[in-house]
């Protein structure tokens, strides 16, 4: 699957895939067993997980108050969601720096 595409049965596969590491990794916290490492979590997000990984968020209350871990998420999404809407909408990205 490749990153930012349009919408559609990969980001359907990568937004389960993302709800269930969140949830594995939820499940390893209480058992006190290996955790999903939070760059794993990031990378569904990143190839268009991110709704799965939100769903799960709340549906467990996991990874809701580290920061840094939030913070690296939304990016993501932001990332994500920008990237998209340049693929389907034509956007222009222009480059005002030197």
């Amino acid at each position: 699957m490749a990153p930012f595409q349009q919408p559609g049965p990969d980001n359907a596969r990568a937004g389960d895939a993302a709800f269930r590491a969140c949830c594995a990794d939820k499940d390893a916290a209480q058992q006190g067993d290996r955790r999903v490492p939070e760059s794993t979590l990031l990378a569904f997000a990143l190839v268009g997980g991110w709704p799965g990984a939100l769903v799960a968020r709340h549906v467990f209350r996991h990874k809701t108050r580290k920061q840094p871990f939030r913070t690296a998420f939304w990016v993501t999404v932001i990332v994500h969601c920008s990237v998209l809407a340049v693929v389907v909408y034509g956007v222009p990205v222009r480059w005002t720096g030197s």
